[in-house]
């Protein structure tokens, strides 16, 4: 089995990990991935850092201290030649120019980032590989992007350890497994010659190799030298949460739906029975074994009535019954496509982002593709019109296009969330609904979205169609005679 440890920079894994590597560094690789730099101007900040490392030519510089560091080692090293953030530019302008930008969050600009990083890792990996990541201790924005790419490769099944980042202050991380690998003072010796290798990073760092020989003689316990390492076993898991109520139907399509995700965490079909003793046999009759199928029958009240005051009710006491990592919804009478949630998933993780969202192809309630002549939640034609214009001026829609792309604060599809559930229990969808939001054709989906916006809560597209929505529900019945159609209460 081979050992890959991914380091942000070139001294990195060597200081984090040096000493489980001079232990036994036969089957051990080390990938350095931020160690190029963009042509042109660079910040203040970088000239000020190359000043202090001393070498015209500072990529070269580095690149020699990294082959020395890693021959006194005696292992293998690669490099990914991604630009170094100091560098990193977007359309020429210097995303990370000073010190409290790196040590910060990812910039919005260099989000796609990751995904161009993970894609360059995922040719070189291998499922048997055991693969060392940093835990990001000191939130530089480039360990950061590593550590989402170990997250994101776990959920894949992937064997990850994260490790603690060396020079960085040491915390403790909630959902981790501390582990110490221990080292002899041999093996800390050749780790600190690899160490003492990178003669930049020490005067910048330590400003001497006698205070970075101090620094890591700190990490001893009964003679013994150690690093820290951690493990998180778990995947992401996802409850897809279904209300519904005599639309057997429309149910099946739905289930087959959830059932053919390409997600390979745990997915569990939460079906919320409004009252609907066929619904109920249905499922006891077909899926009493699933596991990854659940039901709630909600036995309705004299006082209860159909519409969105009592969807948001329900849908708020079905969050509260999951325990999963993520929810997701799924109306009855719709569908998702079979990557929605693996590409759901994969999203959050990789920008950080508790609320994020895809958007939906329209289609008519017979599958024809809808073709925006109308729009199809408002009260009247002349809004209709003033609407179509408006979407298509905000490009959430198009002609020769059945795609609408949604926008925090106009509107957001329940369809197409996936929502943090810790996030979730301070989020309560209304269940009041006023004339004025009769008028206005406001469902629990808007509800939703603007509970989130007093939140202040973040809220990320992914750009990504990956849903299907059918015309026809509550919100745009154009036949009012079918079966299990559910009607808005106009509240006076």
């Amino acid at each position: 089995m081979r050992k890959i440890f991914f380091s942000a920079h070139y001294d990195d894994v060597i200081g984090s990990c040096g000493g489980l590597i001079a232990s036994n560094p036969k089957n051990c690789l080390v990938i350095t991935v931020f160690n190029d730099k963009c042509p042109g101007e660079i910040s203040d900040f970088a000239k000020e850092l190359h000043k202090t490392w001393q070498y015209g030519n500072p990529i070269e510089g580095r690149y020699i201290e990294n082959k020395n560091a890693c021959e006194a080692l005696d292992v293998k090293h690669i490099e990914l030649g991604f630009i170094d953030s100091i560098y990193r530019k977007d359309n020429e302008i210097i995303l990370y120019p000073n010190d409290g930008d790196i040590f910060n969050k990812i910039h919005i600009n260099d989000i796609s980032l990751i995904g161009k990083v993970l894609e360059s890792i995922t040719k070189l990996i291998r499922i048997e590989d055991l693969l060392y990541f940093p835990i990001a201790f000191g939130n530089h924005v480039d360990h950061i992007i590593l550590n989402h790419c170990g997250n994101i490769l776990l959920n894949y099944g992937f064997k990850v350890v994260f490790y603690a980042d060396f020079s960085y202050k040491h915390q403790k991380s909630s959902g981790y497994t501390e582990e110490k690998f221990y080292f002899n003072k041999a093996v800390f010796n050749k780790k600190m010659k690899a160490v003492l290798s990178y003669s930049s990073q020490i005067i910048m760092l330590f400003d001497s190799e006698i205070n970075a020989i101090t620094y890591f003689e700190r990490f001893k316990h009964n003679n013994k030298y150690y690093e820290k390492y951690f493990k998180k076993q778990i995947k992401d898991s996802v409850t897809i949460i279904t209300n519904t109520r005599n639309r057997v139907d429309y149910l099946k399509r739905a289930i087959k739906s959830v059932k053919r995700q390409s997600y390979i965490g745990d997915v569990t079909h939460f079906i919320y029975i409004d009252d609907c003793k066929e619904t109920l046999n249905f499922l006891e009759n077909n899926y009493g074994n699933d596991t990854t199928i659940k039901w709630y029958f909600y036995k309705r009240k004299n006082t209860d009535l159909s519409g969105p005051s009592l969807l948001a009710r329900l849908r708020n006491d079905a969050i509260k019954k999951c325990n999963t990592q993520w929810i997701s919804f799924l109306d009855d009478d719709n569908e998702f496509l079979p990557k929605h949630i693996e590409k759901l998933v994969y999203f959050a993780n990789t920008t950080g982002c508790k609320a994020v969202h895809a958007n939906n192809y329209i289609f008519y309630r017979d599958g024809r593709k809808f073709d925006w002549s109308f729009f199809p939640w408002t009260r009247n034609k002349y809004e209709s019109k003033q609407k179509i214009l408006e979407f298509k001026k905000l490009k959430m829609i198009q002609d020769n296009s059945h795609a609408i792309y949604y926008k925090y604060g106009i509107l957001i599809d329940t369809n197409v969330w996936l929502l943090d559930k810790e996030m979730m229990k301070s989020i309560k969808i209304s269940d009041k609904f006023t004339k004025n939001d009769w008028d206005k054709n406001l469902a629990e989906d808007d509800k939703l979205m603007f509970r989130l916006m007093e939140k202040k809560i973040e809220v990320l597209n992914n750009g990504e169609v990956t849903a299907k929505y059918y015309l026809g529900g509550y919100s745009n019945d154009f036949n009012p005679k079918e079966k299990g159609t559910i009607k808005w209460e106009k509240v006076e």
